[in-house]
């Protein structure tokens, strides 16, 4: 069956993962030319899941609340949606060790993050903005999934993305604002001292991210 969600904002993470999801699901997805190179690197990350297509199909409503968040598809609601080939223990390591944040630091994050400075691994890099792979990029997974907790600092929104991709790699989330959305989760505190990793913590956090984010 052909689909024709009508998400805004085509090369918006969640947009894009959101459509990956539908397509994981058994739809052929309505796409846009500008958008053919997305999900052709998508197929070569996930290349059973990709089903994009430019003919059109059945209009379906679907609307994404970044405030929230919320995702919206029809009639069902998700905080976010994730295709599930993204949720998978494939990073989980055994050996596990220490504090880890990579990822993009403006200047609102920088003084948060100094406070971590001798206590965490902070790598800043900003490529994921400029390149193709942030909609889905290996090597970030692999690098978080040799941590025991993540530094999950608040982006343009209280909530953040990064707590959900800890969450799949077996981290414990370290968050600097709570939220409504990290109900039920194991976390620290940004400003806990005694951080004890507990597996079986990140387990239960990972079944219930997989449970919450899923078609």
């Amino acid at each position: 069956m052909i689909i024709t969600p009508t998400f805004p904002l085509p090369t918006l993470i969640q947009t894009v993962r959101a459509k990956l999801a539908l397509m994981e699901h058994g739809y052929f997805v309505t796409i846009k030319p500008g958008e053919k190179k997305i999900y052709d690197y998508l197929k070569t990350c996930f290349p059973t899941v990709v089903r994009a297509t430019f003919e059109q199909g059945k209009k379906i409503n679907g609307d994404i609340d970044h405030r929230l968040p919320l995702v919206t598809f029809g009639s069902k609601t998700w905080p976010l949606l994730f295709p599930k080939c993204m949720i998978t223990k494939e990073f989980w390591k055994e050996d596990r060790r220490g504090v880890f944040f990579r990822g993009f630091v403006p200047t609102f994050r920088v003084e948060a993050l100094r406070t971590w400075e001798g206590r965490a691994e902070i790598q800043r890099v900003d490529t994921g903005r400029k390149s193709i792979k942030r909609f889905w990029e290996k090597e970030y997974f692999q690098a978080m999934g040799g941590a025991e907790f993540v530094l999950c600092p608040n982006g343009g929104w209280p909530w953040s993305y990064r707590f959900f991709e800890a969450i799949i790699v077996g981290a414990i989330p370290i968050v600097q604002s709570e939220c409504e959305i990290y109900q039920g989760f194991h976390v620290q505190k940004w400003t806990d001292e005694n951080l004890v990793y507990d597996p079986q913590k990140a387990d239960e956090n990972f079944e219930l991210c997989f449970k919450r984010l899923t078609y």
